[in-house]
């Protein structure tokens, strides 16, 4: 079986949030006019990612990283020639590096690829399930995967000149200004900063998105910041439906839920509802129920003790939520007010019908 297309027609990011939600095995092969790029998927999660570029090999990253001297490399290529086997298996073997430093490097290089070839926008693509997958050493989520691809491009950013549309710095400033937050969910100041710098990078961005997809990644990823887990439900047909998120790991083979499967009737009884209705935020316990714990015990073993749901407002409507939790830490839920601003301005950003559209199209294809 194999799904082929034009990168004119569907972008990388939608290709990424497909293959992620049917939890596909293969790889996606990228043909562009500098060749082919290849990005393996177990279970729907990435497992390699490579380019004809030499340069974002694994072993060019260790060597630069100095995690490996030349001369091990060269001894273990040697051996990659003569046996074919993956580098990453050839150099636990010798003991040249921990498994958890090969991981860490494994997940740098498949960041870095991804950084090279996410944007491309000419080319064609093709997936195919009856591919050779190489060994599974790393396992990530390309929700995960995304956001740190997105943060990767923010960082290596200088100075992009603005234009007069809408930019949430006025209210930045203004949030940064009022009273102080209480001292139980007040940031360090540290962390304050970071989001308030990520806020005004991410702002840029949204204010000239270039898929739907990309303002719900935008949106996740500061909320990442705030929660130890989150979903973005989008509305769609009187649901909610969960078209991404974070935080909700579990192994293959889980009798749990997918995570970012998830759908929520808007006509019965639940906090998600009296959130779309009211289009004012919630912060407090997860309320008991079959849209309350009952629906996020079905995905996760671990019950937060606080929760927080988001509205993002388009004309005068919620077309949106984001659910965030402390599930992890159990640690009381940060002050939302940077991240209101930022729902704030992906309402407006989504009111572009066309990216409104490729939003429910891609939920619906999900």
């Amino acid at each position: 079986m194999s799904i082929i297309g034009s990168l004119e027609d569907l972008s990388l990011a939608d290709i990424f949030q497909i293959l992620a939600s049917s939890q596909k095995t293969g790889v996606l092969y990228v043909n562009t006019v500098d060749g082919r790029s290849s990005i393996a998927f177990k279970n729907g999660y990435v497992v390699s990612a490579s380019r004809p570029d030499l340069s974002n090999r694994l072993g060019q990253l260790l060597l630069k990283d100095e995690l490996i001297s030349r001369m091990d490399l060269e001894v273990c290529l040697a051996e990659q020639s003569r046996t074919g086997l993956p580098l990453g298996e050839i150099i636990l073997k010798r003991d040249i590096l921990r498994p958890e430093d090969l991981r860490a490097a494994m997940r740098q290089q498949v960041i870095e690829t991804l950084n090279d070839i996410v944007n491309l926008e000419e080319g064609s693509f093709s997936f195919q399930t009856d591919a050779i997958l190489p060994s599974d050493l790393v396992l990530l989520d390309p929700q995960h995967v995304l956001l740190d691809v997105a943060y990767l491009q923010d960082t290596r950013k200088s100075g992009r000149q603005t234009d007069d549309s809408f930019s949430p710095s006025g209210l930045i400033s203004d949030v940064e200004t009022e009273e102080p937050i209480p001292a139980l969910e007040r940031m360090e100041p540290s962390e304050d900063r970071r989001c308030t710098k990520l806020l005004r990078e991410i702002s840029e961005e949204l204010a000239r998105p270039r898929e739907s997809t990309e303002v719900s990644l935008l949106i996740l990823r500061l909320a990442s910041e705030f929660f130890d887990r989150g979903l973005f439900f989008v509305v769609s047909g009187g649901m909610l439906v969960a078209c991404g998120g974070f935080g909700f790991l579990h192994s293959a083979g889980s009798e749990h839920q997918e995570a970012y499967q998830v759908t929520v009737p808007l006509h019965d009884a639940s906090i998600f509802k009296s959130v779309s209705e009211t289009m004012n935020p919630y912060r407090g316990v997860l309320l008991e129920g079959e849209w309350g714990k009952d629906l996020i015990g079905r995905i996760t073993r671990r019950l937060p003790n606080e929760v927080a749901i988001l509205p993002v407002i388009s004309q005068g409507k919620v077309i949106a939520l984001l659910y965030g939790d402390n599930g992890d830490s159990q640690q009381r839920i940060r002050s939302t007010d940077l991240l209101e601003v930022l729902l704030f301005q992906a309402g407006m950003a989504l009111e572009n019908t066309t990216l409104r559209n490729k939003l429910m199209l891609l939920t619906n294809s999900g």
